[in-house]
């Protein structure tokens, strides 16, 4: 309950202070006073939207602060803010844009405040009543009186989930030919390519085996060429970097300054022996094997052709058997039973019902109290012949209808 109200430097009024008394209280005044002044300042409290030209000419900022009594304390312990059941709001806004907001001497938030206000205080403007007349307002308004916007809330629930139950199989009746179909086809390209066995980067590796099955005339003669230069009686190259070393390691005896040099024909009579040494390993291996020969030129070009046909490189082919293979277990784990879908469809159908007949009952017995409590107040006002009457009209039920005949 509203028990005091400040205003400073705002519109019209320099400083205003109201004490208010229980009950009703009337404030009368001809036009441009500041009564739409007042119920702005309450607006603002609520966590309306504050703006400059609000503010007196002959000021910088303004200010509102209201004393509230009988309050639940359960929104300042929410917020864990102090007091009990006696609340003070002040707001101060100023020309610069900038709000300020206290609840009990504590700073709050916009959006508190605009809650806390939205349980403080009721704005009904001038023509408030006209929202009467507005059919898509009734329910809303039954259901306040009423106190079913939890059961209504559960409608709302129950029936989003029926209609998600619904779309879900009327998709697995209209996309049961197109999943088949592409299941199929995985089936068919999954085992087509798990057949072929593949191997990753052996497409790579088979071009560089066949490069060398070409060549291996010119291979033999290359090597060999290079074998005799290291080894051969007239050009042998390692039995001349030994004499050269046995030399130069008796010379480095004589001048140190000649050590690392020897080391270095050391090194590389080593290495040329090494190299001869695989060289000759090479060549004992080296042959045209011509069964081998066909067998690589047979399964590149068995890579090639799945390549061209699964649109992607010979190596990546590995790669695109695991891409299909999750897409068949993909399809396969979300591939719906379309009587498993009826079913939760029914559940969920019979659940709305159940649920909308109790809300329907509901509502007729709170319309008849409605009814019955208007009723009264009219007659205390003077209407006697006056009367409310609440009609109720179905809405939605065909569309559950038709499904329910699924």
């Amino acid at each position: 309950m509203l028990r005091h109200l400040a205003i400073r430097q705002m519109a019209v009024i320099d400083e205003l202070e109201l004490e208010l008394a229980p009950g009703l209280n009337v404030l009368t005044g001809e036009t441009g006073a500041g009564k739409s002044v007042i119920v702005r300042a309450l607006a603002l409290l609520c966590g309306g939207r504050a703006s400059a030209d609000m503010i007196r000419t002959d000021s910088d900022e303004a200010s509102v602060e209201a004393l509230f009594e009988d309050v639940a304390p359960e929104w300042l312990d929410r917020h864990g803010l102090p007091g009990a059941s006696e609340v003070v709001v002040r707001r101060v806004f100023s020309r610069t844009g900038r709000s300020r907001a206290w609840v009990n001497g504590s700073a709050v938030s916009s959006t508190q405040l605009a809650e806390l206000g939205a349980s403080l205080v009721h704005i009904y403007g001038q023509h408030e009543q006209t929202a009467l007349l507005r059919p898509e307002t009734h329910l809303d308004l039954l259901d306040e009186f009423a106190g079913l916007q939890a059961r209504r809330a559960e409608m709302e629930q129950a029936y989003s989930a029926w209609q998600a139950a619904y779309r879900r199989w009327r998709q697995a009746l209209d996309s049961a030919g197109t999943v088949q179909g592409r299941t199929e086809l995985l089936h068919f390209q999954v085992a087509e390519l798990q057949q072929a066995r593949l191997v990753p980067g052996e497409h790579t590796q088979l071009q560089a085996e066949r490069e060398k099955l070409r060549h291996v005339e010119k291979l033999q003669r290359l090597c060999g060429e290079s074998e005799a230069a290291l080894e051969s009686a007239e050009t042998n190259v390692v039995d001349l970097a030994t004499r050269i070393t046995h030399a130069l390691g008796e010379a480095a005896r004589i001048d140190p300054e000649l050590t690392a040099t020897a080391d270095l024909v050391h090194q590389a009579r080593t290495l040329m022996s090494e190299a001869a040494f695989q060289l000759r390993r090479y060549l004992d291996r080296l042959e045209f094997d011509p069964e081998r020969f066909a067998a690589v030129e047979d399964r590149l070009a068995l890579l090639s052709r799945l390549a061209r046909k699964y649109g992607c490189e010979a190596d990546d082919l590995p790669d695109r058997l695991e891409e299909l293979e999750r897409e068949l277990e993909a399809l396969q784990e979300t591939a719906s039973d379309p009587q498993a879908l009826r079913e939760e469809l029914h559940r969920s159908f019979t659940q709305v019902r159940e649920i909308a007949h109790a809300l329907s009952q509901a509502r007729q017995r709170a319309a008849q109290d409605l009814a019955t409590r208007v009723r009264q107040e009219l007659r205390a006002l003077g209407m006697r012949e006056a009367a409310l009457q609440v009609e109720f009209r179905r809405k939605g039920t065909e569309e559950l209808a038709r499904a329910a005949e699924h």
